[in-house]
């Protein structure tokens, strides 16, 4: 399991990096890919209006460690996951590699939160776990992303083969 002061440590390191707002781009819903869906508000903690993911959800889910596919790892980064179950009932995954996409479907190009995205218009899967990924930026360890569903394949921005494209 992930020792809480570490992550509280990532966390403070991922608000303060550069002018960025990457942390809050973290959360809240997502606007295409994979979707939290609105948390359990049976739960101990106030719910943003748009639900999703918030800032609490670090600490109060049990993140383990794990190694995932051969393909998908990053040099230097660390990869947890946890059950979200409970707290995300109605949890989305909404992405798949390029090769997954069945023959004749269109995708679209769009600007997300974190730039450009492959995106195609096809139903997303119910999944009941989600992927936090913890690396290196500029000597600090950092919130790479924490999403539903399994890690995925990413390339750079001109290769398509392993390409993950958003849903929905």
């Amino acid at each position: 399991m992930i020792e809480l002061d570490f992550l509280l440590a990532v966390i403070a390191n991922t608000k303060v990096m550069g002018s960025s707002d990457h942390f809050e781009t973290l959360l809240g819903e997502r606007s295409a890919g994979s979707k939290w869906g609105q948390a359990d508000p049976m739960g101990y903690f106030h719910l943003k209006e748009d639900g999703g993911f918030q800032e609490l959800h670090f600490e109060i889910l049990s993140w383990e460690e794990f190694t995932p596919a051969e393909g998908i790892a990053k040099e230097g980064c660390r990869y947890f996951r946890t059950d979200i179950s409970e707290f995300f009932p109605q949890a989305m995954n909404a992405a798949c590699t390029i090769e997954e996409l069945p023959d004749g479907t269109e995708i679209r190009v769009i600007k997300g939160a974190h730039g450009w995205e492959l995106v195609a218009d096809m139903e997303p899967i119910s999944t009941s776990v989600a992927t936090l990924i913890i690396g290196p930026h500029e000597g600090s360890d950092i919130v790479f992303t924490v999403h539903p569903g399994e890690p995925m394949q990413t390339g750079p921005s001109w290769a398509l083969d392993g390409a993950t494209v958003k849903l929905g």
